[in-house]
């Protein structure tokens, strides 16, 4: 009897070290589309990482990195088949996003040929579009665009570099970098995090009502509050310069810091 359940626990762990066995299969989309200078793009990356950033042509460039990773090569092959980037053009703004056909594998021979996939998104912009991001398993990367940005992730970081006075990005798992060479009594920056920091770099000049807030961590703060209504070590808001913009900083596990830099 003990021979047989040794056997029989043996047998077990060969078949499920096989499943440990990965087989990747990659594949690249590239798609051009004429486009305005104001428009807007709508990007939703399910798994994997999104940057955008811009340039100087009047065109949307995408492309998009596409990863299968299967138990053989044959199911990664079939699957990558599935995973399509789709891109739909309404007017001044786009669509861009991935869909996975549904699978036909159930039960336990389902679970055997579990699938991971990802698509990683670069994709460039004039330097005026609106961008709308999210992902669910990847950061996201915003250069230089001066639209209104709309980013959200669960499980990265995000990174938004010398771009425009209206933001709104959040994240669960990751911190939040960000910096604005310019910021007006039109400004409305809200950035928040759960667990990660936060840091803001701002031009000299800031008109805005602030309010930074953090649970296990501190706020530091380059600038001067006119009129403060409140202050501690996690938690400061008040009126920077004359006011008019809005900036609200939040998170529960993590530092912030807003830096003068421009």
């Amino acid at each position: 009897m003990q021979r047989r359940i040794l056997f029989i626990f043996v047998g077990l762990t060969i078949l499920f070290a096989g499943c440990m066995g990965r087989f990747q299969e990659t594949e690249t989309f590239e798609e051009n589309i004429d486009f305005v200078t104001d428009g807007e793009i709508d990007v939703d990356s399910f798994n994997g990482s999104i940057s955008v950033e811009s340039w100087d042509q009047s065109v949307v460039q995408v492309v998009a990195h596409k990863k299968v990773t299967a138990k053989s090569y044959r199911h990664a092959e079939a699957r990558l088949k599935q995973l399509h980037v789709v891109v739909t053009h309404d007017g001044d703004k786009l669509r861009i996003y991935s869909q996975m056909d549904k699978k036909k594998d159930s039960g336990f021979l389902g679970f055997l040929s579990q699938v991971g996939y990802s698509v990683e998104y670069h994709i460039k912009v004039p330097e005026g579009t609106r961008v709308k991001a999210r992902t669910t398993n990847g950061g996201i990367t915003i250069r230089r665009v001066h639209g209104a940005i709309d980013v959200k992730s669960v499980n990265g970081g995000i990174d938004l570099y010398r771009v425009g006075e209206v933001l709104d990005a959040k994240t669960t798992n990751g911190g939040i970098e960000t910096s604005v060479t310019a910021f007006s009594a039109s400004g409305d920056i809200k950035l928040r995090s759960t667990n990660g920091g936060i840091s803001l770099d701002l031009p000299t000049e800031v008109n805005a009502e602030f309010r930074a807030k953090t649970t296990n961590g501190r706020v530091y703060l380059d600038f001067e509050l006119m009129g403060e209504f409140g202050s501690d070590k996690n938690r400061i808001s008040g009126t920077l310069g004359n006011g008019g913009g809005r900036i609200e900083l939040r998170t529960t596990n993590g530092d912030v810091n807003v830096n003068e830099k421009f």
